[in-house]
């Protein structure tokens, strides 16, 4: 699915389905990696706005990266596995 006519389906599906889901269930991980694999499609893709969604997006998991880093930095021995999915 990665030829570019056929980046359509999957965007709409992790924007639309995937993406919600994982922010109801509170999936920090699995929300970081979706935006960041939603990026890296939108730039494959390479339609006009693609490149400032992609930079949003890649923003958006760097700074939930950081934030995790942080976490897990601050308590090391008792981090609690549902925040990170």
């Amino acid at each position: 699915m990665a030829a570019r006519g056929e980046l359509n389906g999957p965007l709409r599906i992790q924007r639309e389905e995937s993406l919600p889901v994982y922010e109801r269930l509170g999936a920090t991980r699995e929300l970081l990696v979706g935006r960041a694999d939603i990026a890296i499609r939108l730039l494959q893709r390479r339609a006009p706005g693609d490149r400032d969604e992609a930079a949003k997006l890649l923003n958006m998991a760097l700074e939930a990266s950081e934030e995790n880093q942080a976490y897990l930095l601050a308590h090391p021995s008792g981090c609690d596995a549902r925040r990170f999915g």
